[in-house]
């Protein structure tokens, strides 16, 4: 995980609060739970970043087509987990494209009716 994202630094505040809750409360047993929370969280999300998928499915996650996916494992810029002719690629290796790494970093919120409406309107 990087180590400025979101999840990285609020994962860093929670163990300060499960330090604190042992140094400053005499509270222990809270502490130890929410070590353990930390240690499950960080699992899964290692989990998940170790993923492996489909040229197909990468290039959903990312936005670069499964051509060019293709093209970066064959250039040996991206590393292929899987076999020649089924390749396999760790989802947290994968490019984001430029325009959507803002995109994919930030939370969505839903849309009013009346806010999809207004886009669909003002569409150049």
């Amino acid at each position: 995980m990087k180590e400025n994202s979101p999840v990285a630094a609020l994962l860093e505040r929670w163990q300060r609060e499960a330090t604190e809750l042992t140094n400053r409360y005499s509270q222990p047993a809270l502490a130890g739970l929410t070590s353990q929370h930390i240690r499950e969280l960080e699992d899964a999300l290692q989990q998940e970043a170790d993923e492996l998928l489909n040229l197909t499915q990468a290039a959903a996650v990312c936005g670069y087509t499964a051509d060019s996916l293709g093209r970066m494992i064959r250039e040996e810029r991206l590393e292929n987990h899987g076999k020649r002719n089924a390749p396999l690629v760790r989802k947290a290796d994968l490019p984001r494209k430029p325009h959507l790494r803002e995109v994919l970093n930030t939370p969505t919120v839903p849309l009013t009716r009346e806010q999809i409406a207004l886009a669909v309107v003002n569409r150049a």
